[in-house]
């Protein structure tokens, strides 16, 4: 399930695991987001795995309630959750201006921009394996955990006000795959004794990282010889990234004519920053094909960073070829909807699917039932090529998360969590086959579990 919160309470002191928004807009969801399940004012502190919006994206309604307690991440994090949570408070006002003009309903937004930046004022950004003290018994270090720029595993080691003895606890945050694009394949960690880990393809395999490429060259050749405009819906962060050091590769080296790609993501410009000023967290392959030959995986003639509305706009009279990279990922929002309602109709066009789509999304409609969308109460025949690759997932999937947590010599417990039920049971499964002698949780929503 998105909206990940995990309330840790050690030697009398309360510790929140990430405070992030679930992403639909079904009712219980808004509810979800506006109320916690405890009291902001009794945190201790708050440990942000990484900056994705259903990890981070709650933040300053916490401290909205009265939290007072510090937020500690690592650097990249810090910055790129506050550009995170800023467009989440733009995008709520929206949505609150949208329902006053259609119902005549005035509805709070959960936060707004000065409640960020009041936020953000608390959050101390950290390097990877920096020993933190964050309690007399409590110390705390961040391992890279490979799924997006500064993603953190979370180590705490505490010791035990009864008996003296240490526990070593670690909570994977999303956990990602090796030899992705861009980024340092994930650490791991191998004293754990106490793991909470996600569980988000728990019974997913996914296809190598490695077939993206002729998968997007084929694909992609195909729809240009016909004319068409590939329409990619991406998370602004990581995945735009991703997708732009792909595409730049194939293109310089002669395996994809050079087609114009066009981002239109102001935030996904934003982060652009962000990820210039952290290239010490790229991996030695990023160097290796663009900054040592004096190039940059982000920059070239034929890509543009679209900015206004109105240039987004001009994209729909676009005539020719092109890709267009545009969020939100899973089409909850974003500019690729006005995208979709223009281009959709159109068979030589193709929408390229290439992240995880949450049940009630739009991009979960569009995979279920391909034959028509409804955007905006308009029903919007769907006549271009859908396609859906899962070999970019940033996430782990269960041989992944298997081959990890064997090595693992030292369990006691597992807690599975950030998952969908089937996946964490097919997980937990898998697991006791492994490991038979270690306690395995599946927690629901406000369940309490004792170590």
């Amino acid at each position: 399930m998105t909206g990940s919160q995990h309330l840790l309470t050690l030697n009398g002191k309360n510790f929140l695991l990430d405070c992030g928004f679930k992403q639909t807009n079904s009712d219980s969801d808004l509810i979800y987001n506006r109320n916690f399940l405890f009291d902001p004012e009794m945190i201790d502190a708050v440990l942000l795995s990484h900056a994705h919006l259903d990890h981070c994206g709650n933040i300053p309604n916490l401290y909205k309630q009265g939290c007072g307690a510090s937020v500690y991440c690592t650097k990249p994090t810090k910055d790129l959750s506050r550009l995170i949570a800023l467009d989440a408070a733009k995008l709520q006002a929206q949505a609150s201006a949208q329902i006053y003009k259609v119902y005549g309903t005035i509805t709070e937004p959960i936060y707004k921009e000065p409640d960020v930046e009041y936020a953000w004022k608390q959050v101390i950004g950290v390097n990877y394996y920096e020993k933190l003290q964050v309690d007399k018994n409590l110390e705390v270090e961040f391992h890279n955990a490979g799924h997006i720029l500064g993603s953190a595993q979370i180590v705490l080691k505490v010791k035990d006000d009864d008996d003296g003895q240490n526990k070593t606890i670690l909570f994977t945050g999303d956990y990602g795959r090796k030899s992705m694009p861009l980024l340092k394949d994930p650490d791991e960690y191998l004293d754990a004794e106490y793991l909470i880990c996600e569980s988000t393809y728990g019974n997913g395999i996914h296809t190598d990282i490695s077939t993206v490429y002729d998968d997007f060259v084929w694909l992609i050749k195909d729809v240009y010889e016909r004319g068409g405009k590939v329409l990619i819906p991406a998370f602004s962060m990581e995945r735009t990234q991703e997708l732009l050091y792909i595409l730049h590769w194939l293109m310089e080296n002669g395996r994809l004519p050079k087609i114009e790609i066009f981002v239109d993501s102001p935030l996904a410009n934003e982060m652009m920053d962000v990820y210039e000023d952290s290239k010490e967290y790229f991996d030695e392959e990023s160097r290796q094909e663009f900054y040592k030959k004096g190039k940059n995986p982000f920059k070239a003639d034929y890509i543009h960073y679209v900015e206004g509305m109105e240039e987004s706009k001009m994209l729909n009279g676009y005539k020719g070829q092109a890709i267009i990279i545009a969020g939100s990922g899973m089409l909850s929002g974003g500019r690729m909807i006005f995208h979709f309602m223009h281009h959709l109709s159109n068979a030589k066009n193709m929408v390229l699917i290439v992240g995880y789509m949450a049940g009630g999304t739009l991009g979960k409609q569009l995979l279920e039932n391909p034959g028509e969308l409804t955007i905006f109460k308009e029903i919007i025949p769907v006549r271009a090529q859908i396609e859906a690759l899962d070999s970019m997932s940033g996430h782990a999937d269960k041989f992944d998360l298997l081959n990890y947590i064997e090595k693992m010599k030292k369990l006691k417990k597992v807690f599975l969590v950030h998952g969908e039920l089937v996946k964490m049971e097919a997980l937990r499964d898998a697991i006791k086959k492994l490991k038979p002698e270690v306690e395995i949780f599946t927690p629901i929503l406000g369940e309490e579990i004792n170590f």
